[in-house]
């Protein structure tokens, strides 16, 4: 069932389409062995969900490929909880040695507009690595649901306010559903998880109606037929998912959202191991299992080294903060 204690605990402690394929390798070191401060050391890939959803699978099979190109053993521990704040406030207080880093999503950022007050900065107390890819998320519900369409998920809204549960397990998807519910004038139950595979076993047994997740977290279970899609996040059509109409397209005009993966490590990780590891990294991306483990799951290899990264989460953060002073990101504090 659903777990909310970690997000309150925070608060009271003070707190897609297709694209071209983005490969940094080209602007990037030689990638070689790339090893931590101690040989004999593994690498520690903090992954701030649970087991089992999209962020989990993906980053499993990257520490899988990455340990090849770094010669050292690379180790998944999963610290889930309070969406993704646990797991990220473990790497930020790491050692900066390039031993211990952070596989984060989109809601990095967005954290610090609904969850704040953070117990850290999410710019100035890591050190960007490398951006990964884009991501795509869907909007689901059981195959035992009488929910066919992003329309019939409104109509029951509209008639029975108050009744329609929409599960998330971050806040970018957090957000997602609360622009179909704002942008259609609903009202939806939202449902915090710890990760997508508890969000995906209450969608199954039906004690969740409709939630919005990762393409990683549902993909096996739309391909097994014990879910069913009911659209799709960004503003056209995925690849893997031809046959699944976009939000917009169901009667919700402009409805396009999108997030990423990336990697990051403890503030002061030293300029050239970043590029070291980032370089690694973008080596790994390139490997067509990993290409095409991606793809099945939703998501757009578009690798981005240190300094760009890091661009493009300035960005992200003054995008989010327009959205935060226009006030559209208000009704999330409580989610």
């Amino acid at each position: 069932m659903p777990e909310a204690g970690d997000l309150r605990a925070v608060r009271e402690r003070g707190g897609m389409t297709r694209r071209s394929l983005l490969l940094a390798a080209s602007t990037l070191p030689a990638a070689g062995p790339v090893r931590a401060a101690r040989d004999d050391a593994p690498l520690r890939l903090v992954i701030p969900y649970a087991p089992g959803g999209g962020t989990d699978v993906f980053g499993r099979l990257l520490a899988e490929v990455l340990s090849g190109q770094l010669d050292q053993p690379v180790i998944v521990e999963n610290r889930a909880g309070a969406n993704g704040i646990i797991g990220s406030e473990a790497v930020m207080r790491a050692a900066p040695n390039g031993q211990t880093l952070l596989i984060a999503v989109s809601t990095h950022v967005l954290n610090r507009y609904v969850m704040a007050p953070l117990p850290f900065d999410p710019l100035k107390d890591f050190t960007p690595v490398a951006r990964l890819c884009r991501t795509a998320s869907v909007l689901v519900t059981g195959a035992r649901s009488p929910f066919r369409s992003v329309d019939d998920v409104l109509s029951r809204a509209r008639a029975e306010p108050g009744t329609v549960s929409i599960g998330y397990s971050e806040a970018s998807t957090a957000y997602a559903g609360y622009m179909l519910a704002q942008r259609t004038g609903t009202s939806l139950i939202a449902v915090p998880y710890r990760g997508g595979a508890p969000l995906m076993t209450d969608l199954l047994a039906g004690n969740l109606m409709i939630a919005v997740t990762s393409t990683g977290s549902a993909a096996a279970h739309l391909r097994a037929g014990t879910a069913r899609a009911l659209g799709v996040t960004p503003g056209e059509r995925m690849p893997t998912l031809p046959d699944v109409p976009t939000i917009a397209e169901q009667g919700v005009p402009g409805f396009d959202h999108a997030g990423w993966y990336g990697l990051f490590g403890p503030a002061r990780l030293p300029a050239a191991m970043a590029e070291r590891l980032a370089a690694a990294v973008s080596a790994s991306m390139a490997t067509q299992p990993l290409r095409a483990r991606l793809e099945e799951l939703g998501g757009a290899l578009d690798v981005l080294p240190p300094a760009a990264f890091a661009a493009f989460l300035a960005e992200d953060d003054r995008r989010w903060g327009e959205a935060d002073r226009a006030g559209s990101l208000r009704s999330m504090r409580d989610l």
